[in-house]
């Protein structure tokens, strides 16, 4: 077995650790996908929460009006929406209105709380 020499390991290890050749694909492809994936994965969630949030106004808004200018149950109109939004959770509703008691009394407020997964949303209307 030769003797070791340490100038020659040493000229050896500089020369691979300052030559690059080679090596760009390998740091695109392994670099590119440890931080894509992950900014990838945020990105579908935050959109996830969006859709389900924008879902919550909605029924919120509309189911609302819909009771108070064509007398359609809450419940239903919530229903339609869901199924527009293609959402499986079922959103959970909180009518009220002012003065307490019956809803169709003109001038009365009315407010809608609906709660759909971890979003949330309020509406408020006064019956004409």
């Amino acid at each position: 077995m030769p003797p070791l020499n340490f100038n020659n390991l040493q000229n050896f290890l500089s020369h691979k650790l300052h030559n690059d050749a080679g090596s760009a694909i390998l740091e695109f492809v392994g670099f590119g996908l440890l931080l894509q994936v992950p900014l990838l994965m945020m990105a579908v969630n935050f959109a996830e929460v969006q859709q389900t949030q924008f879902a919550a106004e909605a029924i919120a808004r509309h189911s609302l009006r819909s009771f108070v200018l064509m007398g359609t149950p809450v419940s239903e109109a919530a229903a339609e929406i869901i199924t527009d939004f293609r959402l499986t959770t079922q959103p959970s509703l909180q009518m009220s209105c002012r003065p307490v008691g019956d809803c169709e009394i003109p001038g009365s407020t009315i407010t809608l709380k609906v709660l759909l997964g971890k979003a949330q949303a309020q509406s408020v209307m006064r019956h004409p």
